[in-house]
């Protein structure tokens, strides 16, 4: 992490390689296999990237990761809920705009 805090691509790299498994299980687990979870999987690795500077050294670095993949999660299901069901297709709508021309 200390490589990877300054900056080394091949450190990124090892990274990647040695926790990107890991983390992939989890939000699949935890997102009950939604057909997004790469999504949720790349999202996560770029909250990584950007609060790479936060890790403690010294400090297990597996929960760090976990808690940022927990919060990717969370916010992912919170835009979920937020426009599932407030959204209307574009064609239904379309349709109650031309049988009511009033409106």
């Amino acid at each position: 992490m200390l490589r990877y805090q300054q900056g080394d691509g091949n450190a990124a790299n090892e990274l990647v390689r040695l926790l990107n498994r890991t983390l992939a299980r989890y939000l699949y687990a935890t997102s009950l296999g939604a057909p997004n979870f790469e999504d949720l999987l790349q999202e996560c690795w770029l909250r990584i990237h950007k609060a790479r500077a936060s890790y403690r050294l010294g400090e297990p670095v597996m929960p760090w990761v976990l808690a940022i993949a927990r919060h990717v999660r969370i916010d992912s299901y919170r835009k979920w809920r937020g426009t599932n069901g407030r959204e209307l297709d574009i064609e239904t709508r379309l349709e109650e705009i031309s049988a009511n021309p009033q409106q």
